[in-house]
């Protein structure tokens, strides 16, 4: 275990690093957290509908946000096996998701509104 505490997760986490580093830091929160945490760490991260991708392996490019979707409802990374969540929290974070979904679509057409309007 790399025994990293709170505050050197945090930094991996910042939007300001690498979305390569970001991926890094939610694979090994994905592996060190009780599942049930896992919703309040990726939460922020899942809405960010920036155009920030990475290169990830396999030369498989994608943005944060779709990677961490596919690292939350996925039971395989690359071949390893992750982590099991439980079934009532793999649901809570399914309906969670699908929640976040509707807000973004909202926020989509809204911002269409507004341009109309200006």
């Amino acid at each position: 275990q790399l025994g990293l505490h709170e505050g050197h997760v945090r930094v991996l986490l910042r939007p300001s690093e690498k979305a390569a580093v970001r991926c890094l830091g939610y694979l090994y929160l994905r592996y060190v957290l009780a599942p049930a945490q896992l919703w309040r760490w990726c939460e922020t991260a899942l809405y960010e509908d920036v155009a920030d991708e990475a290169r990830l392996a396999g030369g498989v490019e994608t943005t944060v946000s779709a990677w961490l979707r596919a690292l939350l409802t996925d039971q395989k990374y690359y071949g390893t096996i992750l982590p099991r969540i439980p079934v009532k929290i793999e649901r809570e974070l399914k309906v969670k998701m699908m929640l976040l979904d509707e807000s973004l679509a909202r926020a989509r057409v809204n911002q269409r509104l507004d341009r109309k309007l200006v």
